[in-house]
């Protein structure tokens, strides 16, 4: 259902035109997909789109940002230490790290500054989020974790409704 629900939203908004002229779908099962018909098409349709939009806000934080206190090679090495340990064990010590939660920080803010004042970024932004929601449910789904999935839920209706 949130399938149709995210389809709805942003297929006039571009993202329908997205999906057909990247070569990602034809033009039927990009429809059907944002119709929320074909429930494993239209996970990996989001899942590229929300992707491609997650690095495209990235790369305009990163070239529009001034990270003075912060060197680079500080920075560099981080976000290294992080893919390393991603499935080890010391992850929460590398997320705790001064460095990591000050780009995260950051990012946060740039994120709603340009959200508040481009619009088209927080459409973006939006769809980015709805996306984020509908992974973590069909995780909490996975897993068979009750609460997260009822906290999605619970994100979820406003959506349904809007």
């Amino acid at each position: 259902m949130f399938l149709a629900v995210i389809g709805k939203r942003f297929r006039d908004a571009g993202l329908m035109d997205i999906l057909v002229e990247s070569g990602v779908a034809g033009t039927a099962a990009a429809s059907s997909a944002l119709d929320g018909r074909q429930y494993n098409r239209g996970v990996r349709f989001h899942k590229l789109a929300a992707e491609a939009f997650s690095r495209l806000r990235w790369k305009e934080f990163v070239e529009s940002t001034d990270f003075g206190d912060v060197t680079l090679s500080s920075l560099t090495s981080s976000l290294q230490e992080l893919q390393d340990c991603i499935n080890g064990d010391n992850l929460s010590r590398v997320l705790s790290s001064p460095v990591l939660l000050a780009l995260y920080q950051r990012y946060n803010e740039f994120c709603q500054q340009q959200s508040s004042a481009v619009p088209n970024f927080r459409l973006w932004s939006t769809y980015i989020d709805m996306v984020g929601l509908l992974l973590r449910f069909l995780r909490s789904s996975r897993l068979s974790k009750w609460t997260w999935h009822l906290s999605c839920v619970q994100e979820m209706l406003p959506w349904c409704f809007a």
